[in-house]
Parts: C-alpha cells; structure tokens; sequence
C-alpha cells in the first residue's frame, strides 16, 4: 500500500533530483522510496582490521600519567618553532 506524504526541499535540489531521475529513467518518489528502504534496512558491517594494523595493536604502552593534550602541544610548538 502506497501513502502520499510532502517533503520540502531546496529548489536547486529539487531540480537536480528531477534531472537525475529523468536519466536513470526512474521518478522522485522511487528514487527517496529506495533510499528510505536502504537506511532502514541497513545493517551496521563490522570493521575489518587488516592483519598489519592488528599486529601493531597494542606494542606502544604509556606512563599512567601521560597526558596527550600536553605532548601533542610540545610536538607543534617543535614544529612550527
């Protein structure tokens, strides 16, 4: 069952979304009804950590106290001294 609603967009869009749908010979309301139907039925992909980047996890360890704001402060002032 079909269900008529108004969205309200910018003009310029509006145009481009009609030009769009006239070349991929389709219609406004397909093109958003499909777009709403990939958002709502998507299912989050996990991440995939390449075997290199897993191997470097966790060999850096640091002091309790080591503050990143404070480092990452002095290695600009380093930089643009």
């Amino acid at each position: 069952m079909k269900k008529r609603i108004t969205i309200t967009i910018n003009k310029d869009m509006a145009e481009s979304a009609k030009k769009y749908a006239s070349a991929h010979d389709t219609n406004i309301s397909q093109l958003v009804e499909t777009y709403l139907n990939r958002l709502c039925n998507e299912t989050p992909s996990a991440v995939e950590i390449s075997p290199l980047v897993r191997s470097l996890s966790g060999i850096i360890t640091l002091q309790d106290n080591y503050n990143r704001k404070e480092a990452f402060t002095r290695h600009l002032i380093g930089k643009y001294k």
